[in-house]
């Protein structure tokens, strides 16, 4: 997961306006998981401003709907940012 960060998003991401703009526009849908891809876009960019904790906040209870595939992904991504444990779902 990490190399696909790297390798993959983080040069997406670099490619867009600078961060804060960047996290205004992806944080439009964001937050109500309707794309997986800008969650996970914006919970980096979050992270990458010093605010690790908002993204993982961010990523702390995904939709049953992502399947356990998502769920692995954004598991990864908390790992990765050094998320503390979450409780269970609400």
């Amino acid at each position: 997961m990490a190399a696909a960060i790297e390798n993959h998003a983080l040069p997406f991401l670099d490619r867009m306006r600078d961060l804060v703009q960047r996290m205004g526009y992806l944080g439009t849908g964001a937050r109500k998981w309707r794309e997986f891809t800008e969650v996970v876009y914006l919970a980096i960019t979050l992270q990458r401003l010093g605010e690790t904790e908002q993204a993982c906040k961010l990523l702390a209870h995904p939709p049953r709907r992502l399947g356990d595939g998502g769920r692995i992904k954004v598991a990864a991504l908390r790992d990765c940012f050094g998320c503390p444990p979450v409780s269970p779902d609400p």
